[in-house]
């Protein structure tokens, strides 16, 4: 059976996502890392026929390979499909955040100084965070840390960045106190 015709909304999608690709193609290069679409479908987990066929408006989006190319293009999904990101805000409507513990960072060396992180039982999560735990890229931690940290100001995310840097060189424990409930 021959598939249906995309409408001229999904071929506007495919024509929007056509060019941020290329745009990514284009820092891609910049940056002497691999451009071609067969190296786009390496990272985005499908063949580069189906890369093709999105780019090119013969095979519709879904919101699967809209969060996929969402995560290779660093751009929200209606960047490319306003249609798809209401349809992620749906599915993910009933994803809630868990509460985090507590935890307290202590540095053995100077830096970075010692930081207590207080919990929110429940923070709402961006549709395109939401639809990454509802299918299952992300776990609900991760997106709350990943919207957590955007939402953090530049010294904020420095402190993260500090924090994480003094991990790797093992000059940073955490110690992780759970919340006691009243």
């Amino acid at each position: 059976m021959p598939a249906q015709p995309l409408s001229t909304e999904q071929l506007a999608d495919a024509a929007r996502l056509k060019q941020l690709f290329r745009q990514w193609q284009a820092t891609r290069k910049q940056s002497g890392l691999p451009s071609s679409q067969e190296a786009a479908a390496e990272l985005l987990g499908f063949g580069q026929s189906a890369v093709a066929q999105y780019l090119n408006g013969k095979i519709p989006l879904n919101v699967e390979a809209g969060v996929k190319f969402v995560e290779l293009l660093g751009v929200e999904l209606s960047a490319f499909s306003t249609d798809l990101a209401k349809q992620a805000g749906r599915l993910a409507g009933s994803v809630r955040t868990a509460a985090e513990p507590d935890f307290l960072a202590i540095s053995k060396g100077t830096r970075p100084t010692a930081v207590i992180a207080e919990t929110k039982p429940y923070s709402p999560l961006p549709p395109q965070l939401q639809a990454q735990v509802f299918l299952g890229h992300l776990d609900e931690r991760e997106a709350a840390l990943i919207h957590r940290y955007r939402m953090a100001t530049t010294k904020g995310k420095q402190l993260v960045e500090d924090m994480a840097d003094a991990v790797e060189k093992e000059e940073l424990f955490v110690v992780h106190h759970e919340t006691q409930s009243k």
